[in-house]
């Protein structure tokens, strides 16, 4: 990719400070995948829109590691009822079993949820224990899965309780989860909620990816630009349309203006400049900046 003399001195600068960020985040992602020990987790956390998913999915197919994807958005009980189901499917020995966490961003706003999560990555702990009765949730699993909460039932007690000491979480959020200071400036209505995010960052190999203004639009720019981001679906994308996305998405132009600053709003782009040939720049203008 040679843009010299098609993007200003700024905007490559620009360019090159993202494609930094994008490579240490590869590098953190790879390293979780590859340089991890029984009761390793890791969470990666960034704004929506930055590829953590296909990131992950990429870099686990390059290394060849079969990963495992958990989503949370069916809620804590539907979470746990899967975590059982393969543990109880996987292979009776000592392998680790790679897991991607997605979607997982509402299970960390209920305070009663976190207890549950933070066992998950505890070290010492390293089980998913779900304590609450069992009722209509549990009648409508499918038997494979009711089989495997009942594997992990304990006589006299409630609910069940997974081992996860075979597991590695890849746990993939757009929840930025509070440092021990933020804690402690927390309101008191909100500090018993914000200490038990903070227990889980602790317990976990966490990584932020907090891209600054302008550098956001070039971690972006150098996807687009050396990914099949937007080919997979919109083949006959050429280099020069591409560079007209970031001519007109670029910091010096209309980067602070542009309502959703993502890569889904690059690959929209796209798509528009190859259903509406005449007059994409128009949508552009009317669908994806402010106050437009």
């Amino acid at each position: 990719m040679n843009l010299k003399n098609k993007i200003s001195t700024k905007e490559q600068f620009y360019l090159q400070e993202g494609k930094k960020e994008y490579e240490f985040f590869q590098a953190d992602v790879e390293d979780g995948l590859t340089n991890n020990v029984f009761g390793d987790h890791y969470m990666y956390s960034s704004k929506p829109g930055t590829g953590k998913t296909e990131t992950v999915k990429r870099l686990a197919e390059k290394l060849g590691i079969s990963m495992i994807k958990f989503e949370g958005s069916q809620g804590l009980f539907g979470f746990c009822a899967d975590v059982a189901t393969i543990l109880l499917q996987a292979p009776d020995d000592d392998s680790k079993i790679y897991c991607q966490f997605d979607d997982c961003d509402s299970l960390f706003t209920k305070g009663d949820n976190l207890n549950t999560i933070k066992g998950l990555f505890d070290k010492g702990r390293n089980v998913l224990s779900y304590r609450r009765q069992l009722g209509g949730q549990y009648a409508q699993l499918d038997d494979t899965q009711q089989a495997a909460i009942d594997a992990f039932r304990e006589e006299g007690r409630g609910g069940f309780c997974i081992p996860t000491d075979r597991f590695v979480f890849i746990t993939l959020t757009n929840k930025s989860f509070p440092t021990t200071d933020d804690v402690d400036n927390a309101t008191d209505s909100q500090k018993e909620y914000m200490n038990g995010l903070n227990a889980i960052r602790r317990r976990v190999q966490y990584k932020p990816l907090d891209l600054q203004t302008g550098v956001d639009w070039g971690y972006c720019a150098h996807i687009l630009m050396t990914s099949d981001l937007v080919e997979r679906f919109y083949p006959e994308i050429t280099e020069d349309q591409k560079i007209e996305i970031l001519k007109f998405t670029s910091p010096t132009n209309n980067w602070s203006n542009i309502m959703e600053r993502n890569l889904s709003t690059f690959e929209k782009m796209a798509k528009d400049m190859v259903r509406f040939p005449d007059n994409y720049y128009d949508r552009w203008i009317s669908q994806y900046l402010k106050n437009s």
